[in-house]
């Protein structure tokens, strides 16, 4: 097993080890990326040059390829606007192609050589959705296709990768909560004046405030839900004499459920995780 509990040369093996597989499955996503980019263009090119040559194709969308843009040069405007876009779809989520396609637009009251145009271009665009549309679905399943089993295997080692991520970090989180069980059963926790706000339901009636510090004593059943504990509460004190003007009291409480003091285990944990910075 990778990690074996806290220390500092543990601690440092495990980030080393998450950190190399992450940086590895950083590297397979980039590799997706480059494919669907790689797909993404030669379908722009091959329906640039099949289906809408001299229409201003301008972006198919780089996922799963449903969309299809086009964009024209407009005055007064810093970048080419929206005139319109096929939409690809699937009539069941359970299909593995597209087998709808349809057209996207929008409506305008805008008067101008502009607007004219543009519902031109929509007009072309939709006659040839409507004349090719079996072979634009064939084209947007064909070509994506090659690389299509690569990228399924990237994300099966991307898959695997993260697993293993998490088997760490889960064995990691079970044997740093048992070390803090050790530590709180054989010395506890004391708590700094400015953290005694912490407390813990010790029964369905009684929460204990102002904890300064807290034992674990015994386990009360076999399955480790239970235990007892001895809590040391501060108070300011009646007596005008006593130190500090603090009274501390310490008692013992039974069958106290251990879901009620898991903030203390955590804390713990995190304690001796920054000794370890």
């Amino acid at each position: 097993m990778l990690y074996l509990g806290i220390n500092k040369k543990n601690k440092i093996k495990v980030m080393k080890k998450v950190k190399k597989l992450e940086k590895e499955i950083e590297g397979l996503r980039e590799e997706i990326t480059t494919l669907h980019t790689e797909s993404r263009l030669e379908i722009e090119d091959h329906f640039q040059a099949t289906y809408f040559k001299g229409l201003p194709l301008t972006r198919v969308s780089s996922y799963d390829f449903d969309e299809i843009n086009f964009k024209i040069p407009k005055e007064n405007h810093k970048y080419p606007q929206d005139i319109c876009s096929i939409r690809l779809s699937k009539s069941n989520y359970e299909y593995n192609n597209f087998d709808k396609i349809g057209l996207n637009y929008y409506s305008t009251s805008e008067v101008s050589d502009w607007e004219i145009n543009r519902l031109v271009l929509i007009g072309k665009i939709a006659q040839v959705v409507k004349d090719e549309k079996k072979s634009i679905l064939s084209s947007i399943k064909t070509i994506p296709s090659k690389n299509r089993k690569k990228i399924s295997n990237l994300r099966s080692q991307i898959w695997g990768l993260e697993n293993e991520i998490e088997s760490i970090k889960k064995e990691k989180y079970r044997l740093d909560r048992k070390n803090s069980l050790n530590l709180l059963f054989s010395e506890g926790i004391e708590f700094d004046d400015d953290e005694r706000s912490k407390g813990c339901a010790v029964r369905n009636d009684h929460y204990v405030r102002n904890v300064k510090k807290i034992k674990f004593l015994n386990w009360t059943n076999d399955n480790k839900k239970s235990l007892s504990v001895e809590i040391t509460t501060s108070y300011p004190s009646v007596f005008k004499d006593k130190d500090n003007g603090i009274d501390d009291r310490t008692e013992v409480y039974n069958k106290v459920r251990l879901f009620n003091l898991d903030h203390f285990i955590n804390y713990k944990t995190q304690q001796l995780e920054k000794e370890l910075v």
